[in-house]
């Protein structure tokens, strides 16, 4: 389930991708014409906008890249909508200072597993600890649910998510089960003594961590943390 949680990953590099893969003294609609040309991001529409002086700009310096693109494929991800403002971007360092904006209906590809459609993400914060708030309805986060514990030999009919309790149910058997956060992986722990299943795996040294989980009637809501400077000094690199 690496996988999922590497929603996170896509929200900040997906839609910053161009301070590390394009000719750093471009301006926006080169850039723009680099992403697609290059495949990167496929499909879609995407126009960038640059903001600083021309000076600026030829020193390997904007105040801003606004991203915006609609039904756009990027690293294999699908995003339905996407709105990000990269702010103080280094064009030459590949680096940025921070990074604000909205993604919506981002459909992302479990390994031998369905396609969870994430609402929507929200970014917000520095480029050492970006802020992204994700929301998955009931219907994907009962996928998701029926996915992991069938990986370790669990069958679920349904997992139906209420006000802080996600109840599973098999048969005519239901029993009710909690979200936590360990070490920023997302842990489902079933009352009544049954294994805990982890959901979303995050390791100590991955540049995401999952932060805080809220289950609602309407599905779940997932805050985390991205330290993007990571990506631009090479550590971590995305998989094609």
């Amino acid at each position: 389930m690496r996988a999922l949680l590497a929603f996170l990953l896509f929200a900040v590099v997906g839609t910053a991708v161009v301070v590390f893969v394009v000719v750093p003294y471009a301006a926006g609609p080169v850039i723009t014409g680099v992403l697609q040309s290059s495949g990167i991001v496929q499909g879609g529409s995407v126009t960038i906008e640059t903001k600083g002086t021309g000076p600026e700009l030829v020193g390997g310096h904007a105040d801003a890249l606004h991203v915006r693109g609609q039904d756009l494929v990027i690293q294999g991800l699908l995003v339905g909508d996407a709105d990000v403002t990269i702010r103080d971007v280094a064009l030459f360092d590949r680096t940025f200072d921070a990074i604000d904006g909205t993604l919506l209906r981002v459909r992302v590809p479990v390994d031998n597993g369905p396609v969870v459609t994430i609402a929507s993400i929200d970014l917000d914060g520095p480029a050492e600890a970006v802020a992204a708030d994700g929301r998955l309805d009931a219907s994907e986060a009962n996928a998701v649910i029926r996915e992991a514990t069938a990986r370790v030999g669990v069958r679920i009919d349904e997992a139906t998510m209420g006000d802080g309790v996600v109840r599973l149910r098999r048969g005519d058997v239901a029993v009710d089960a909690s979200l936590t956060v360990r070490g920023g992986s997302l842990v489902l722990e079933p009352d009544g003594g049954l294994s805990s299943v982890v959901l979303m795996e995050s390791r100590p040294d991955d540049p995401w961590q999952l932060r805080s989980v809220t289950i609602t009637p309407g599905g779940l809501e997932l805050s985390g943390t991205v330290d993007v400077r990571r990506f631009s000094d090479g550590s971590v690199t995305l998989a094609p």
